[in-house]
């Protein structure tokens, strides 16, 4: 049964969202998970999906691919410690990189990230239909979601599906329960072989890591392990507290 809220508000995307979302904390097993995205998805995305391709696409092997990124979350945000390791690496010689950006108080990290992009675009103010026309009219190849059912997302923005491929990365490690997100990416740690029926994109397992990662702050000086001292692993956790539930906090203590 929704909780009040979603009762009250059942035509909100974001109240049935959040739903799903605390979901990923409190189930104990994956399958409720993705079936209440793909009620999500149902309800609101599948009602604005486009079909119609963008016959104005350039289909040439040899040009540079546009990759868009969509975030409300270029700023001083914990996303930025592997936001910005990626978009200063990015081969510009082969990519053309396209930054979307709902930031509500953009910051000096706003400033860093926007120099690594060749276009970048502030979005907030524009509704979903008219985001999606503008990522449309980049003629984007590539989309990249990096907040899905997150706060101050996107996601249908990518229901009404603006580029032919479209991915979601980075904002946590499971299914947007939508058919208009191609592919997800992860890595064999995170999911391994056997996990696809978990979520309703395809699975593409980076090699190494699914994680691309720089603290962003000078090395701080590291001392001896205390489990040195005192014979036995002390578990720490500085996240959100509503992650931590009583059945991880008895998997931990076990």
């Amino acid at each position: 049964m929704l909780p009040a809220l979603a009762r009250t508000r059942p035509r909100n995307p974001a109240t049935h969202g959040n739903l799903a979302y605390a979901l990923c904390f409190q189930s104990p097993v994956p399958e409720p998970v993705r079936a209440e995205y793909e009620r999500w998805s149902a309800r609101f995305a599948a009602p604005v999906r486009r079909l119609a391709p963008d016959e104005r696409r350039d289909l040439s092997p040899d040009r540079r691919l546009n990759v868009g990124y969509v975030s409300a979350d270029f700023r001083d945000h914990c996303q930025t410690l592997f936001t910005l390791p990626l978009l200063s690496r990015h081969d510009h010689g082969g990519f053309r990189i396209f930054c979307y950006s709902s930031v509500e108080r953009p910051d000096a990290y706003t400033e860093r990230i926007s120099a690594h992009a060749d276009t970048w675009r502030e979005v907030r103010a524009l509704d979903d239909d008219a985001l999606s026309r503008v990522i449309r009219d980049d003629r984007i190849d590539v989309l990249v979601d990096l907040t899905m059912h997150m706060s101050n997302g996107r996601p249908l923005v990518f229901a009404r599906r603006p580029a032919p491929v479209q991915i979601a990365w980075l904002a946590y490690p499971g299914t947007t329960g939508m058919d208009a997100i191609d592919y997800r990416l992860s890595d064999a740690r995170l999911d391994p072989e056997g996990f696809e029926d978990h979520y309703t994109e395809r699975t593409l397992r980076l090699p190494d890591s699914f994680w691309c990662y720089d603290p962003l702050t000078e090395a701080l000086p590291v001392g001896e392990l205390p489990a040195l001292e005192r014979g036995h692993l002390t578990l720490g956790c500085l996240n959100n507290p509503c992650k931590l539930t009583d059945r991880t906090l008895s998997l931990w203590s076990g």
